[in-house]
């Protein structure tokens, strides 16, 4: 099999060893590492300083090159983020050579510390990514429409606006200068805190050289390519807009903005976490963080601080992640940690769009939105198909006809075929002066994203663009009009999941997401060298929205009160959504965690359900019952009905077709679990509690297609309280039978990558040639694995040490460019089995070896050596 250089130059490549064997180092494939540098958590005990310790790990060695990048003194984490050079010589008395050993006998040398208490990578997070469906500002309020979707409308009028409450965020900045962020930074304003710890220039792949200063401003320009993601973020919290009545969630709390990106690019773990032990330390009320990276285990150094915040009483808020075209089982860290409040993304009612009237039919207003890199503005004038025909399946893409007659006239093109580049250089070839694209499956009016064209181009509906060609007749110009003014544009999918929000659940089954806001066409602030308001999608939206609302919760019921509780009355009056509007079947809790927020019915009813989440896991670790605990802070009774309200089921896998591969869009099934409980009806006295036992009976599925099913405990109360819900799901079959590695991708292949070596053949690597004789290990993960060992065997096929080091929660593959499979060399050296202070990469000598990985099955146990999936390369030679 012949492996696309082009597509191997997207992968993870990685180091042929990183560290040596032992319990303390957790190493990931999680995404890119700053090379070299790790983040080391000291024992609570240590008394002494940072500098004092690193000197003691420098003694061991000659002119050892280990520099200090972030420090950390928190009682929730105390340690350092180190880099590690690899220039030294051995001084002849004992100490070891950094030249020699590399950064895997410096990490042993941590490792063996007792002072140490976890060594992790030092991962990079890319940075947010958001869908710009606009940069233009509008005299209407468009998240006002999110305001009614989740009662926060009501919550206003009722007088809680946040008042008293900080929101902590972690984000690329804000520009506070904007007249709905109050204009100043400092005490007595709106954004009252923060810091900036990278400066603009700061990327952790390009420029990992942070430039700190005491203000998180937002000043990069329109220029510099940043898109503003912190200001919009803020104001989905907290602006106060009274000139165009544009308020957020909370417009009367404060915020602090802990600056993490630079103008553009990425951002490492060790600044992340400076970053939310900071706003931890200034005792914000509420962190939030819209950013995540691709894991889906909750040990990620990230998930472990922000859950150790959770735990010491401070709600921790984060984005579920923008991955839901890759399937299920993809949360992003730090979204996985165990108590954080982790964000799905519901679509918003409307949306505001400039529009344009077609002549003689100046009474309809069809909506358009311009691309993100298009000119301001759409010319008046006539317009004409480009094609003849409005079935044409590659409308102006290459190779197809334009008409002659778009020259000096707007074209109306038919999406489809090829990129709109690709169109807009066509009828911009053939002098069109502009471009509208029309969806040719009933879709509604949409940006075409980012587009090189020096046209104006801009997305309309399918029902616009049939009205425009029926005015034409296929070939007659008619003249349209386009307005500045906006009108508001009904979105089909609203109040419903976004089909880009994130699906659960964990690798191991723990329950993610788990409650959802807004996030899909939100109207908030811009820089405003961005023009001061635009419209973006993404759960780095819907997450300040159950920011805000947390803050609304704690000025109407008291501040300092457990997350975990603030979570579960979030989750026991969301509101539950169908797969599709119009069309029966509740969304499955793995997409929708217990639904979207309804703040007012959380604040004002007496009602509480703990837990608020059930996992019942897989049915060969099935946790066959659950009690719940239902208490009434009220002053009357409530007397409540319990249901089964089940939810579609969700069926991973196509196993029939496409084996164990991941589905890029999940599917459904109507496979539901029956639940069996102690009691159908209970009555709940004030200021009592009642406890209901919850059995499951999953449904007799092929356990083999790994069906997830789903639904709400539902309690139907009396009177004026409120129905409860309390969303569960559950696996049919074994996570352990689910295969690690894909059979189809995974083999030793030669330098260039062109051929593949089959169990017969052998191998040659050159140590005297390694440019050209370095064999690639190529694989893909269908699964996440919480290990992976790389074994060097000998002549003999004996077990004599690693390629590379044991890697720990490495999440799986998917279809995204860059992320399709891992690849990895073997240049001849290798770490000895065992960990002892002289631990250290060394040479094999000349001969023939294997290379075994064995990745641990999931719930699988270490000790056992049936629980790991194993693959052997062909024979090695080598020679120098």
């Amino acid at each position: 099999m012949k492996i696309s250089l082009f597509a191997a130059a997207l992968v993870t490549v990685l180091s042929v060893v990183d560290a040596a064997q032992h319990p303390k180092i957790k190493l990931s494939k999680n995404s890119k590492k700053v090379a070299d540098s790790y983040i080391i958590e000291l024992e609570t005990s240590y008394t002494g300083t940072h500098a004092s310790f690193l000197k003691s790990i420098a003694s061991k060695f000659e002119n050892a090159d280990i520099t200090m990048r972030q420090t950390y003194d928190s009682p929730l984490f105390k340690g350092m983020s180190v880099k590690i050079g690899s220039t030294a010589s051995v001084d002849g008395v004992g100490k070891r050579s950094l030249h020699h050993t590399g950064s895997s006998g410096v990490l042993a040398a941590f490792a063996e510390s007792p002072e140490v208490r976890t060594i992790y990578p030092n991962t990079i997070t890319e940075r947010p990514k958001v869908t710009v469906v606009s940069k233009s500002h509008s005299n209407s309020p468009e998240l006002m429409f999110a305001h009614n979707l989740t009662q926060v409308t009501t919550a206003h009028n009722y007088g809680y606006y946040g008042k008293g409450l900080t929101v902590g965020i972690l984000d690329t900045g804000v520009d506070y200068t904007h007249p709905a962020l109050g204009g100043c930074f400092g005490k007595g304003c709106k954004v009252a805190l923060g810091y900036d710890l990278v400066g603009d220039a700061y990327d952790a792949d390009k420029n990992p050289h942070p430039v700190p200063d005491n203000d998180p401003l937002d000043a990069c320009g329109a220029n510099s390519g940043a898109e503003g993601h912190g200001t919009h973020v803020s104001g989905i919290v907290a602006a106060d807009d009274h000139k165009y009545n544009f308020t957020g969630v909370a417009p009367q709390a404060k915020l602090g903005m802990w600056r993490i990106f630079g103008c553009t690019g990425t951002v490492s773990d060790d600044i992340i976490i400076q970053a939310m032990l900071m706003a931890y330390e200034a005792k914000v009320d509420i962190i939030s963080l819209s950013l995540g990276g691709s894991s889906n285990w909750e040990e990620e150094v990230g998930s472990v601080v922000a859950d150790r915040i959770v735990g010491k009483g401070v709600p921790v808020v984060i984005a579920a992640g923008n991955a839901g075209a890759d399937g299920y089982g993809q949360i992003g860290s730090p979204g996985t940690g165990k108590r954080v409040t982790t964000v799905a993304s519901f679509d918003n009612s409307h949306f505001l769009a400039a529009y344009f009237v077609i002549a003689g039919h100046e009474d309809t207003k069809y909506p358009y939105v311009l691309s993100s890199h298009a000119s301001p503005s759409m010319p008046n004038g006539p317009i004409v198909p480009s094609a003849s025909t409005d079935t044409v399946t590659n409308d102006a893409c290459n190779g197809s006809p334009v008409s002659s007659q778009v020259s000096g006239k707007i074209a109306l093109v038919r999406r489809g075929g090829c990129t709109f580049d690709e169109k807009a250089a066509s009828v911009e070839a053939a002098g069109a002066i502009g471009m509208l694209v029309y969806d040719q499956s009933g879709g509604g009016a949409f940006s075409p994203g980012s587009t090189t064209n020096t046209i104006p181009v801009a997305g309309i509906s399918t029902d616009a663009g049939e009205a425009i060609f029926a005015a034409t007749h296929g070939q007659r110009p008619v003249s349209v009009e386009f307005f500045t003014d906006y009108t508001a544009v009904a979105i089909a999918s609203a109040d419903t999941v976004s089909s880009f929000s994130s699906i659960g659940p964990l690798n191991e089954n723990q329950f993610k997401p788990n409650i959802a806001g807004i996030g899909g066409q939100v109207f908030s602030t811009l820089p405003l060298y961005l023009g001061g308001y635009g419209t973006y999608s993404g759960t780095s939206m819907a997450t300040p929205y159950i920011s805000g609302s947390i803050a609304l919760f704690l000025e109407a019921t008291g501040k300092h009160q457990d997350p975990t509780y603030i979570l579960e009355k979030f989750q026991n009056f969301a509101h539950l959504a169908p797969v599709t509007n119009g069309m029966e079947g509740l969304d499955n809790p793995i997409r929708q965690g217990a639904g979207l927020v309804q703040i007012v019915d959380t604040i004002k009813d007496a009602g509480h359900v703990s837990p608020a989440q059930i996992s019942f896991n897989d049915t060969a670790h099935l946790v066959t019952s659950v009690t719940l605990k239902i208490s009434n802070k009220g002053k009357t009774a409530i007397t409540y009905t319990i249901s089964n309200n089940q939810s579609m089921a969700v069926s991973p896998f196509d196993v029939a077709n496409s084996g164990y591969t991941p589905l890029p869009a999940i599917a459904y099934t109507t496979d539901a679990a029956t639940l069996r409980f102690s009691t159908r009806r209970i009555t709940v006295k004030p200021g009592k509690t009642v406890t209901v036992k919850v059995s499951v009976v999953p449904p007799k599925t092929n356990p083999k297609d790994h069906i997830h099913y789903g639904g709400f405990v539902q309690f139907k109360a009396s009177g004026n309280a409120k129905t409860i819900h309390v969303p569960y799901f559950g696996v049919v079959g074994n996570n352990k039978d689910l295969p690690i590695f894909d059979t189809t991708l995974l083999g030793l292949y030669s330098n260039d990558l062109s051929t593949e070596y089959t169990s017969n053949q052998t191998y040659v690597l050159d140590r005297s040639n390694l440019a050209t004789t370095t064999p690639y290990i190529v694989y893909r993960l269908l699964s996440g694995t919480a290990y992976i060992e790389a074994q060097l065997l000998d002549s003999n096929k004996q077990f004599i040490g690693y390629t590379e080091t044991d890697l720990a929660y490495i999440p799986r593959n998917t279809l995204e460019s860059g992320a399709q499979y891992y690849q990895t060399t073997w240049q001849g050296s290798y770490v000895p089995k065992g960990f002892k202070q002289t631990s250290s990469s060394v040479a094999a000598p000349d001969g023939y070896y294997w290379i075994k990985f064995r990745a641990l099955k999931q719930f699988g146990n270490p000790a056992k050596n049936s629980d790991f999936e194993t693959w052997l390369s062909p024979r090695i030679q080598l020679k120098n």
